[in-house]
Formats: structure tokens, sequence, C-alpha cells
């Protein structure tokens, strides 16, 4: 039984356009918040990973639409410098 993952890529420095590339490319990823990011209601002292699957903005403030396990729904958190690591991955 053969893997069919790919590649995956480490990106230490996210951006929303970043995010928006992958989202519009119908392609999810991981998107990690650091610790201390309590206004998403996250940890201080550790960091937290979330997968990505959508996007959206009010005005200039953009939104990732995460599945971050504290939740059956999908939930929506703010694009800050909180946001500091993305693993995208590409499969066969």
């Amino acid at each position: 039984m053969g893997s069919t993952l790919s590649s995956a890529v480490n990106d230490w420095s996210p951006s929303v356009s970043k995010m928006v590339t992958e989202i519009n490319a119908d392609r999810p990823f991981l998107l990690g918040f650091a610790a201390g990011s309590t206004i998403f209601s996250y940890s201080t002292t550790v960091g937290h990973m979330t997968m990505c699957v959508g996007y959206t903005t009010a005005g200039t403030i953009s939104y990732s639409i995460v599945v971050d396990g504290h939740s059956t729904n999908t939930v929506t958190k703010m694009w800050t410098s909180y946001n500091d690591f993305m693993c995208k991955v590409y499969m066969n």
C-alpha cells in the first residue's frame, strides 16, 4: 500500500495572500496559531494547529475559516500576527 502524499511545504511566514491563493485553488491547508493567541480562545503557552478551509473579509479585515478541533462546526478567526505557520500538502 503506497502513500499518495507527493509533498508538503512548511511556511513560517504565512500571509493573507498565501491563504487566498491556496483556498482559491481548492487546497485546504494546516494553519497554526502561535502561543499567546488568547484572543482566539487558544493557549497562552502553546500553539494550536487548525485546518484552514476558507476565508472571508469585512472591509479591510481578513478572516480564516478553520476547523479547529474545539468545535464540530467551522469557526472564523481574524488573521493576525498570531498566524505563524501554514503547511501546504500536495497530493498525487
